[in-house]
């Protein structure tokens, strides 16, 4: 993870506290986004009818899902920094099976990701949570960013999805964008309009697809059995200092090296000309309790058709 990248993260979480306080948001720990957006959207509303500038809630809205999520993570300040290469592999895995049950034995629940190859974006938070009744798992992913000329600012992208219990992440992405489609075209919500930013979020989903596949695909290794995890350890006064708005400060920052050792073998034996292909396989093996999610690599051979490797390549 480059220094900018941290800087980032750290600015989106100053910026979302700021706007929390200022406007009267609650403290989003504890809560699922459905009860703070609830909560929230009233908050837009009183805004607005102060200022005396209607419409002024839609616009404010739009900063309900990054203050959610975003403030989420600041209760853990997790970052899961995935090796390049092996980030780029997991892009390419085939489709899987997103279970509850699996997902819910995460470390922890809100983290960042640095993600590579991207000319907009440096990173994004990701949010995950259970609707136990209704098995279903919704993932709140926000996609960050610079802005050019402000050093305490920062762009941001919204990317919601759900997925229901067993749903195959294809179908999760699809229905969420259908799902985002119907809401957009309805003015009205439970009385309150919908924020004008939903109404973008259909058109942008489909470019936000490969990061909204890269947060599931990242959310379920971390949930797998044995994953390649470092903690990185640094002593107080090596932690990172952060300024923002001219003041500086030290951050206790949790970051995790993922996918270490796997991308040092993919480039020690197939090199980046000829990358693995990987799957994230849902099983439960003889003698383990429940299912488990394992990561099988394999290499090409004979013009694209997959070899799988021998067993020390399932992690």
């Amino acid at each position: 993870m480059t220094n900018e990248q941290l800087r980032i993260a750290l600015t989106a979480n100053a910026v979302t506290k700021q706007t929390r306080n200022h406007f009267g948001f609650s403290d989003p720990c504890g809560k699922t986004l459905e009860e703070y957006n609830k909560s929230a959207m009233l908050c837009c509303m009183t805004a607005a009818q102060r200022m005396n500038t209607p419409g002024f809630e839609r616009v404010l809205a739009a900063q309900i899902f990054p203050c959610f999520t975003i403030g989420c993570w600041n209760q853990t300040k997790t970052v899961y920094d995935f090796d390049y290469e092996f980030q780029k592999m997991l892009m390419d895995t085939d489709d899987v099976a997103i279970h509850q049950d699996i997902l819910q034995r995460l470390p922890v629940r809100d983290f960042f990701i640095p993600v590579y190859d991207s000319y907009d974006y440096n990173g994004m938070f990701v949010h995950v949570e259970f609707d136990e009744k209704e098995k279903t798992t919704a993932f709140g992913i926000v996609l960050v960013g610079p802005t050019k000329g402000s050093h305490d600012d920062f762009t941001f992208l919204t990317l919601p999805a759900w997925a229901k219990e067993n749903q195959s992440l294809t179908e999760a992405t699809r229905s969420t964008k259908e799902y985002l489609e119907k809401a957009a075209g309805q003015r009205q919500v439970n009385g309150i309009s919908v924020p004008a930013v939903m109404e973008a979020v259909p058109s942008v989903f489909d470019g936000g697809t490969p990061y909204v596949r890269l947060a599931i695909l990242c959310a379920n290794y971390l949930a797998s059995k044995n994953p390649d995890v470092r903690l990185e350890t640094s002593k107080k006064r090596d932690r990172p200092v952060f300024v923002f708005q001219g003041k500086a400060q030290r951050i206790n920052v949790k970051t995790y090296t993922v996918g270490g050792e796997c991308g040092q073998r993919i480039q020690k034996e197939w090199g980046r000309q000829n990358p693995p292909l990987a799957a994230l396989l849902v099983r439960q093996w003889p003698g383990t309790p429940g299912m488990q999610v394992y990561l099988l690599m394999a290499m090409r051979v004979n013009h694209g058709s997959p070899y799988l490797s021998g067993p020390d390549w399932v992690l």
